[in-house]
């Protein structure tokens, strides 16, 4: 991005040294010309020489205002670059992650007999409390005849399970738990 930037801002300079050696041509000549109506008339020359001022000012302007519109859409055409760049890396880097950590077949073959469900992973160290927490959130969900999750003083749960909580999901599909035993009126 820095390249590109310094690119631009080089291409800018050229453009506004182009210009600028174009305006001093043109002034010279304008001069030129003055110097020669000068001899013939002085009026007219006057009168010339403020034509080719207003000129002047009006060219600058225009060029003023051109290379701000330039700036601005250079500057936009950055952002919007940026913005893909930032897509296309976040694309790479999904496919990486693919090609490197393949989804295992026992979830392939999950997602396809139940497409609409939604995964959720819990990770954590010996200890940390997983089965506890899906245990806890289970009852929360589906109240105290749930099923819980595998528990002991040694690793119980190398293999993965699944628990299906749809019939707590609220009927909108908002994801929204409608926990029937926790709140007691």
């Amino acid at each position: 991005m820095a390249n590109r930037k310094a690119q631009q801002d080089q291409a800018m300079e050229k453009l506004k040294q182009d210009a600028r050696v174009e305006r001093q041509a043109e002034a010279e000549r304008q001069k030129a010309e003055v110097a020669e109506l000068l001899k013939v008339n002085e009026a007219e020359a006057k009168e010339r020489e403020e034509e080719f001022r207003k000129q002047n000012e009006e060219s600058e302007r225009q060029h003023k205002e051109g290379m701000e519109n330039l700036q601005t859409k250079m500057d936009e055409n950055n952002k919007v670059h940026e913005e893909k760049m930032t897509k296309m890396n976040k694309i790479i880097e999904q496919r990486n992650y693919a090609r490197h950590v393949p989804e295992p077949g026992f979830l392939s073959k999950h997602k396809m007999d139940h497409p609409k469900s939604f995964y959720i992973q819990i990770l954590g160290c010996r200890g940390a409390g997983k089965s506890t927490f899906v245990t806890k959130f289970l009852r929360l969900a589906q109240g105290s005849n749930s099923k819980a999750a595998k528990r002991g003083s040694v690793e119980c749960t190398l293999k993965t399970e699944f628990f299906d909580i749809t019939d707590c999901i609220d009927d909108l599909g908002l994801g929204v738990i409608t926990a029937k035993k926790a709140i007691k009126s």
